[in-house]
């Protein structure tokens, strides 16, 4: 494959993260990843931004010029140096929704970095429940503070494509959906949870399809009661 080639499937990750592609040009490019070690390693770099999204900003209505401006961008020739993650993200989107989904991914990031940099006072650490026959070598524990938590899992399989972490706060017989998360190549992963946990019995994890769902598919892989 010539470098023209792999530089076009290269500016097609962000439509390909985003369901952006026509279904032709979607078959294409994903033959292309599973031959292109470094288009599957951006994949992942870029996925876990592109997850956040649902769960990170109040929904809206697209207008119609979103995807037709979004796959003229794609298409534009390739520039001889990377572009920034922000411009590979929202260089198709229109100001208004470009600012909104990098104030849901600095957001997020601040969530976890506070979480992760606070201190210990009033903090309490539940140790999850992890059902063994689905993900038999992983570990989690979800600490909380402050009305917020944190869940940490190590040893989880790497979600397939198409697929993402939900976690979910049950309170009596109601499932909340909250925030989606992914894993690194060493199956470590931190999913930040910003809601009141006032009321909440247990937080779960299922998987679910890219996006997230407003219902749990399956049963918890992960359990934790807090009260």
């Amino acid at each position: 494959m010539s470098a023209d080639q792999h530089d076009r499937f290269q500016d097609d990750i962000g439509a390909y993260l985003l369901s952006a592609l026509e279904p032709a040009e979607q078959a294409a490019f994903e033959g292309h990843l599973a031959t292109c070690p470094e288009c599957r390693a951006e994949v992942e770099e870029l996925r876990v931004a592109a997850d956040a999204l649902p769960r990170s900003v109040e929904p809206f209505a697209a207008p119609p010029s979103l995807k037709r401006s979004l796959m003229a961008a794609v298409r534009e020739d390739a520039r001889p140096a990377r572009r920034p993650l922000f411009e590979r993200l929202f260089g198709g989107i229109r100001p208004q929704f470009a600012l909104a989904g990098a104030a849901a991914i600095l957001f997020v990031a601040v969530l976890v970095g506070t979480q992760v940099g606070g201190g210990g006072n009033g903090k309490r650490v539940v140790a999850a429940v992890v059902d063994r026959s689905r993900v038999p070598d992983a570990t989690a524990t979800l600490t909380l503070g402050k009305g917020a938590g944190q869940l940490r899992v190590t040893g989880m399989p790497h979600p397939r494509a198409g697929q993402v972490y939900e976690i979910w706060l049950k309170r009596g017989d109601q499932v909340q959906p909250g925030p989606l998360f992914n894993t690194d190549r060493s199956g470590n992963g931190t999913g930040a949870i910003p809601d009141d946990l006032g009321g909440v019995d247990a937080v779960l994890v299922t998987r679910e399809k890219t996006g997230g769902a407003m219902k749990p598919s399956e049963a918890p892989i992960i359990s934790a009661r807090i009260s």
